[in-house]
């Protein structure tokens, strides 16, 4: 979507057995808010386009150019900050997750076992040795989720443009298939000039499940605990 209100897209179409390009324009009324949420949903009822075109063009920096807009992306620094206890069964699950999918540079984990616990670099040691997690122990300590991230906010808030605070069973999922460094990447970001941005948070049960099995947390556990509308 342009400054004059234009929403430009090329889209392969069959036409008498042939796959051929054809190019897409529509223009908005003015003052049309074209946010993430409504331009997806506007597009894809009108063009019935896919979730990968619709990534590479509402979210870019600039608009025609998707190419120019993922080297913008990828120069973000993202770092993300997280204390653990007794987490080492799906620990290296949320690592993965969060380096693979999101594509997060660095990650600070406080170790807040108990002293004679579990260690989190017996799931993750191949991510330490590469340099992209620090641990810092304050084993054995109680109460101090609150000062341990704020304690990793204040040491690296400088270091990274943006920091991410989770605990270690919250999984970030965006609509579209999308990566946190496209978002952090996208117009929508950088026009309203943001500086933190919250998601909507939804509780998972048990999803009926009683035993333990190989399939990951994602896999097993998808059944909301109450009703949502997005």
């Amino acid at each position: 979507i342009d400054e004059d209100c234009k929403w430009t897209a090329t889209q392969n179409v069959i036409e008498n057995g042939k796959t051929v390009k054809k190019e897409i324009v529509r223009e908005f009324e003015k003052g049309f808010e074209h946010t993430i949420g409504t331009a997806y949903g506007y597009i894809v009822n009108k063009f019935n386009l896919t979730d990968k075109l619709i990534r590479e063009l509402i979210l870019s920096n600039v608009a025609n150019d998707p190419i120019k807009a993922k080297e913008l992306q990828d120069k973000i620094s993202i770092c993300l900050c997280v204390s653990v206890k007794n987490e080492n069964l799906y620990f290296k699950e949320f690592v993965d997750y969060y380096f693979k999918v999101h594509k997060i540079n660095k990650m600070f984990i406080y170790d807040n076992n108990d002293v004679d616990g579990e260690h989190p670099e017996d799931v993750i040691k191949e991510y330490v040795d590469k340099g992209l997690i620090d641990i810092t122990n304050v084993r054995g300590q109680k109460n101090i989720q609150k000062k341990l991230l704020n304690d990793c906010y204040q040491r690296h808030r400088k270091e990274y443009d943006w920091m991410m605070i989770y605990d270690a069973d919250e999984f970030l999922k965006l609509n579209f298939n999308l990566d946190v460094r496209a978002l952090l990447g996208s117009r929508y970001v950088k026009e309203n000039k943001c500086g933190c941005l919250t998601g909507n948070w939804l509780t998972i049960g048990d999803s009926d499940l009683t035993y333990k099995d190989n399939r990951t947390c994602s896999e097993r556990f998808i059944k909301p605990l109450y009703p949502y509308d997005y």
